[in-house]
Protein backbone atom coordinates (compact mmCIF):
# COMPACT_ATOMS: atom_id res chain seq x y z
CA UNK A 1 0.00 0.00 0.00
CA UNK A 2 1.61 3.48 -0.58
CA UNK A 3 2.28 5.71 1.57
CA UNK A 4 -0.54 8.16 2.19
CA UNK A 5 -0.42 12.10 1.05
CA UNK A 6 0.33 14.47 3.71
CA UNK A 7 -0.54 18.38 3.67
CA UNK A 8 -1.92 21.09 5.28
CA UNK A 9 -1.77 22.51 8.70
CA UNK A 10 -0.42 20.26 11.89
CA UNK A 11 -3.40 19.62 14.21
CA UNK A 12 -2.74 20.43 17.55
CA UNK A 13 -5.55 18.65 19.92
CA UNK A 14 -5.92 21.32 22.56
CA UNK A 15 -6.84 24.09 19.74
CA UNK A 16 -9.08 21.21 18.36
CA UNK A 17 -10.94 20.49 21.40
CA UNK A 18 -11.22 24.25 22.41
CA UNK A 19 -13.35 25.32 19.33
CA UNK A 20 -15.45 22.22 19.68
CA UNK A 21 -16.36 23.11 23.14
CA UNK A 22 -16.28 26.14 22.24
CA UNK A 23 -19.67 25.60 19.72
CA UNK A 24 -21.03 23.62 21.60
CA UNK A 25 -21.71 25.94 24.15
CA UNK A 26 -22.15 28.54 21.93
CA UNK A 27 -25.46 26.86 20.38
CA UNK A 28 -26.73 25.54 23.44
CA UNK A 29 -26.80 28.92 24.22
CA UNK A 30 -28.34 30.21 21.51
CA UNK A 31 -30.94 27.74 21.97
CA UNK A 32 -30.18 25.42 19.36
CA UNK A 33 -32.14 22.11 20.06
CA UNK A 34 -30.15 18.96 20.48
CA UNK A 35 -31.05 17.00 17.31
CA UNK A 36 -29.44 20.03 15.25
CA UNK A 37 -26.36 20.61 17.95
CA UNK A 38 -24.50 17.71 16.74
CA UNK A 39 -24.64 17.77 12.72
CA UNK A 40 -24.17 21.55 12.93
CA UNK A 41 -21.13 20.45 14.86
CA UNK A 42 -20.28 18.06 12.57
CA UNK A 43 -20.28 20.06 9.90
CA UNK A 44 -17.97 22.79 11.18
CA UNK A 45 -15.51 20.45 12.40
CA UNK A 46 -15.64 19.38 8.98
CA UNK A 47 -15.40 22.79 7.58
CA UNK A 48 -12.05 23.46 10.04
CA UNK A 49 -10.69 20.29 9.31
CA UNK A 50 -10.69 21.42 5.62
CA UNK A 51 -9.05 24.50 6.78
CA UNK A 52 -6.21 23.03 8.29
CA UNK A 53 -6.09 20.05 5.52
CA UNK A 54 -5.28 23.37 3.44
CA UNK A 55 -2.55 24.19 5.53
CA UNK A 56 -2.80 28.27 4.51
CA UNK A 57 -3.66 29.68 8.42
CA UNK A 58 -5.47 29.68 11.35
CA UNK A 59 -9.20 29.36 10.72
CA UNK A 60 -11.70 32.26 12.30
CA UNK A 61 -14.84 30.60 13.96
CA UNK A 62 -18.15 33.01 14.32
CA UNK A 63 -21.46 32.14 16.27
CA UNK A 64 -24.24 34.67 16.18
CA UNK A 65 -28.32 34.19 17.05
CA UNK A 66 -30.90 36.63 15.24
CA UNK A 67 -34.32 36.40 14.24
CA UNK A 68 -34.58 32.65 15.03
CA UNK A 69 -31.18 31.66 12.52
CA UNK A 70 -28.23 30.18 14.27
CA UNK A 71 -25.00 31.02 12.09
CA UNK A 72 -21.95 29.65 12.59
CA UNK A 73 -19.38 31.08 10.04
CA UNK A 74 -15.46 29.53 9.35
CA UNK A 75 -13.13 31.95 7.49
CA UNK A 76 -11.10 29.32 5.77
CA UNK A 77 -7.56 32.02 4.96
CA UNK A 78 -6.97 29.79 1.76
CA UNK A 79 -6.90 31.32 -1.79
CA UNK A 80 -9.05 29.09 -3.69
CA UNK A 81 -11.81 30.23 -5.12
CA UNK A 82 -15.23 28.28 -3.59
CA UNK A 83 -16.81 25.59 -5.54
CA UNK A 84 -20.37 26.50 -7.03
CA UNK A 85 -23.29 24.50 -5.81
CA UNK A 86 -25.29 22.79 -8.22
CA UNK A 87 -28.80 24.71 -9.71
CA UNK A 88 -30.72 22.73 -6.99
CA UNK A 89 -28.13 24.29 -4.50
CA UNK A 90 -26.92 21.02 -3.69
CA UNK A 91 -23.31 20.37 -4.01
CA UNK A 92 -21.65 17.61 -6.00
CA UNK A 93 -20.31 13.98 -4.23
CA UNK A 94 -17.60 12.90 -6.15
CA UNK A 95 -17.40 8.93 -6.64
CA UNK A 96 -15.70 6.42 -4.27
CA UNK A 97 -12.86 5.94 -6.06
CA UNK A 98 -12.46 10.27 -5.64
CA UNK A 99 -10.12 10.81 -2.12
CA UNK A 100 -11.67 14.02 -0.84
CA UNK A 101 -14.08 16.19 -2.48
CA UNK A 102 -16.76 15.48 0.13
CA UNK A 103 -16.31 18.24 2.54
CA UNK A 104 -19.39 20.77 0.97
CA UNK A 105 -21.58 17.72 0.28
CA UNK A 106 -21.23 16.64 4.11
CA UNK A 107 -21.35 20.24 5.35
CA UNK A 108 -24.55 21.22 3.38
CA UNK A 109 -26.49 17.98 5.57
CA UNK A 110 -25.54 19.30 8.64
CA UNK A 111 -26.67 22.58 8.29
CA UNK A 112 -30.57 23.89 6.74
CA UNK A 113 -28.56 26.74 4.62
CA UNK A 114 -25.08 26.53 3.76
CA UNK A 115 -23.92 29.80 1.79
CA UNK A 116 -19.98 29.79 0.25
CA UNK A 117 -18.30 32.90 -0.56
CA UNK A 118 -14.97 34.64 -1.61
CA UNK A 119 -13.50 36.99 1.21
CA UNK A 120 -10.39 38.20 -1.41
CA UNK A 121 -8.26 35.93 -0.59
CA UNK A 122 -10.08 33.48 1.45
CA UNK A 123 -13.19 31.17 1.21
CA UNK A 124 -15.97 32.64 4.28
CA UNK A 125 -18.03 29.56 5.14
CA UNK A 126 -21.74 30.38 6.57
CA UNK A 127 -23.78 27.17 7.71
CA UNK A 128 -27.53 28.57 9.31
CA UNK A 129 -29.75 26.64 11.23
CA UNK A 130 -33.31 27.99 11.71
CA UNK A 131 -35.10 27.63 15.28
CA UNK A 132 -38.44 26.01 15.36
CA UNK A 133 -39.70 28.84 17.17
CA UNK A 134 -37.85 31.57 15.41
CA UNK A 135 -36.60 33.18 18.41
Amino acid sequence: MPEPRRRGAPVIPSLAVELRTHLHRALRRAGVPEAHVEPLVLAAWEALVNVADHGCGVPQLVVTHAAGVVRVCILDPHPAAPRPPLPDGSYRSPTASTLGGRGLALIAAGADDVEVVATGPGVQLGLSVRLPWGT
